[in-house]
């Protein structure tokens, strides 16, 4: 026969690893909850950081070539493209911002037709480019990525010429 103390004994120790399974399972459960909400605000991230820094490339590169004259939108490649032109000792260059074969990319030459559509860096991954002027000063710039569509205003404010 079995006392009552050994009795206890053995529904302490019962106790003991039903709580500690309880406490397991539960700490199971928080683990994978918190992985799948990591994994989707990762992709949210993901998503975000793609479009913004697209918007944000483009919004910079006109930015820094807000002259007179220097920013015009024509047709590279089989869409709109942002020409930037400078000047440098006295001979001018065009930065050409434009999707080819499904990225952003960017040429710099001081003849971008002659080198073509396909010599540019790619930048990122986008799937369209449409530019067009609002007004003289304000530029219209659509961009599409996988995730959907970016639209940038870009005002040219200066009125000097690029040294």
């Amino acid at each position: 026969m079995r006392s009552k103390k050994e009795n206890r004994h053995v529904v302490d120790v019962l106790f003991v690893v039903i709580l500690f399974c309880i406490f397991a399972f539960c700490s199971l459960i928080l683990v994978v909850f918190g992985a799948e909400v990591y994994e989707k605000t990762m992709e949210h991230m993901d998503n975000n950081y793609i479009e913004r820094t697209a918007y944000a490339y483009i919004s910079e590169k006109i930015r820094q070539n807000d002259m007179k004259d220097a920013v015009s939108v024509e047709q590279f490649g089989d869409d709109d493209a942002i020409f930037l032109k400078n000047n440098y000792a006295d001979k001018d260059y065009y930065t050409v911002l434009y999707v080819d074969d499904g990225w952003l990319k960017e040429l710099f030459t001081a003849d971008p037709y002659l080198l073509g559509a396909k010599a540019g860096t790619s930048i990122y991954e986008c799937e369209g480019l449409k530019a067009r002027w609002e007004e003289e000063e304000l530029l219209n710039v659509l961009v599409k990525t996988k995730n959907g569509e970016q639209e940038i205003y870009a005002a040219i404010r200066s009125e000097s010429q690029g040294e």
